[in-house]
């Protein structure tokens, strides 16, 4: 009978080591992430490349995903409560860190320089801007650097992304300042993908990362997240999914 109960107990320890890092195939995890490129709703659920991309990730490890199409305050109240596990698309600051716990940076969000195709010149620094003629988006939010240095350029509001984009074209400009997939995706949707190009070195740039619910029993893997975040950012796959991203939000 000993012997009997001795096997039991070290049969309990094995298994409870071996699943220690890994989910119950019946877990569920519930995901969230405002509609962008990244993600568009569909009803009560979400679809996208980063709906594709955490689902990937989390099957991984032996978790279900549920999308959940949600108001951001919503999300936000959820993911305080513990109700959401996680939300996909969210700019780390320290006031969220109160509730969340965020994963390593998965993807850049550039605020970068375009110009006309062939129409390159050196940009390390802001600068490198002054005594060109620049563009940028009425009442966009530009980064701080940017807004500071501002007086120093000689910077043409305009409305909207394609005045941008045949300015830049006819060469009426020299420049123009945009986050860098909103410019991207216009400039296919309008067929100057290849008139148009950007300086490599960014103005700015903000990762985006993945925010766990602190309440959420899923929070322990947030370690094997990073690792696949990792191994993703090595073999090409966020690569992958930042262009088909932009491919489908082009097309629509």
């Amino acid at each position: 009978m000993r012997i009997q109960t001795w096997k039991y107990l070290i049969l309990s320890t094995l298994c409870s080591f071996f699943f220690a890092g890994t989910a119950q195939s019946n877990d569920t995890i519930s995901v969230f992430a405002p509609s962008s490129i990244w993600a568009q709703a569909k009803g009560s659920t979400l679809e996208g490349p980063v709906i594709d991309l955490a689902s990937k990730i989390f099957s991984e490890i032996g978790l279900k995903t549920e999308p959940k199409a949600l108001p951001w305050p919503r999300a936000i109240h959820y993911i305080e409560s513990g109700e959401l596990d996680v939300i996909l698309t969210i700019f780390h600051t320290e006031a969220r860190t109160k509730i969340m716990e965020f994963s390593i940076p998965y993807v850049a969000v550039p605020t970068v320089v375009f110009v006309a195709k062939g129409k390159l010149f050196p940009f390390e620094t802001l600068t490198d801007l002054v005594g060109l003629n620049g563009l940028t988006i009425i009442g966009s939010s530009i980064s701080k650097e940017l807004h500071q240095f501002t007086p120093k350029l000689n910077l043409i509001p305009v409305l909207e992304e394609e005045q941008m984009i045949q300015m830049l074209d006819r060469g009426r400009a020299d420049y123009a300042v945009s986050p860098k997939y909103i410019f991207m995706i216009k400039a296919i949707q309008l067929g100057y993908k290849d008139k148009v190009e950007a300086l490599p070195t960014p103005i700015d740039s903000t990762p985006l990362r993945f925010a766990f619910s602190k309440k959420s029993p899923f929070l322990k893997f947030l370690p094997q997240v990073n690792e696949r975040i990792q191994q993703y950012q090595q073999d090409g796959t966020i690569n992958k999914m930042v262009d088909q991203a932009i491919d489908q939000a082009a097309s629509q």
